[in-house]
């Protein structure tokens, strides 16, 4: 990992700090989240752009090559393009979420960057604003019942798995989680298994498809499969003489 990386987690804790400011506090506090169901971050991205801004400036003198570096913050999220001493430029992204519950849907997981840095903004009907950062991968959190979505699947983000602004983490670089063994284990898990309170219609959908798929395959074309994967039999059905 590099060093910008590293200065970056800093940067982002003390642009949350700065956030909780009171200045700063009462321009949230006047923030439209929403109209009807459709979710405005608009004012959140340009008050967190400007105070990101703010606090690199402050801060950039901390960063070999980079003492008299410039930078421009704006949306969508804060989107920064850095031009360090040399005038290389350096793109990064603050990844902003905010919600009132302390649980919400993430990116799509054919898009997500695990790595990349977050700032979560919980805001409530009594207009009472806390904010976590952290990694993405940090705010992620797996159960054994997660379900599958009807589209490409967003893996929830949890509040609470972030850190205060007087918290300091530890930046670590983490793969890309296959998610589509992850869904497909929590498919088998969430009808096989006990424990599960909530009920769904794809657990039965799930079950439907187990029953006609054994329904249409023989003894001997399910012991293949188990051997040696599904690619690998259909394969072998196409091209069998």
């Amino acid at each position: 990992m590099s060093a910008l990386e590293l200065f970056l987690v800093k940067v982002v804790r003390e642009t949350v700090k700065e956030l909780e400011t009171p200045e700063n506090m009462l321009k949230m506090k006047n923030i439209i989240w929403s109209i009807g169901e459709a979710n405005l971050e608009k004012d959140y991205s340009e008050i967190s752009c400007d105070v990101f801004s703010i606090v690199w400036n402050k801060l950039k003198g901390e960063l070999e090559g980079f003492e008299n570096s410039t930078i421009v913050a704006g949306s969508p999220e804060v989107s920064c393009e850095i031009k360090d001493n040399n005038n290389n430029i350096h793109k990064c992204k603050i990844e902003l979420k905010s919600s009132k519950m302390k649980e919400m849907p993430g990116s799509t997981s054919d898009k997500l960057d695990v790595n990349q840095l977050m700032i979560y903004c919980s805001h409530d009907k009594d207009k009472n604003i806390t904010f976590r950062y952290g990694q993405y991968h940090q705010a992620l959190k797996r159960t054994q019942f997660d379900l599958f979505q009807d589209r490409t699947p967003r893996p929830k983000i949890y509040y609470n798995n972030l850190s205060k602004s007087d918290e300091e983490i530890e930046y670590k670089k983490e793969n890309l989680i296959d998610w589509m063994d992850h869904y497909a284990e929590c498919g088998v898990n969430r009808i096989t298994r006990e424990g599960l309170r909530t009920k769904s219609w794809k657990d039965t959908m799930t079950k439907r498809m187990i029953e006609v798929f054994i329904q249409n395959h023989t003894d001997e074309e399910i012991r293949m499969i188990r051997e040696c994967g599904f690619e690998h039999f259909e394969r072998r059905k196409r091209f069998k003489p």
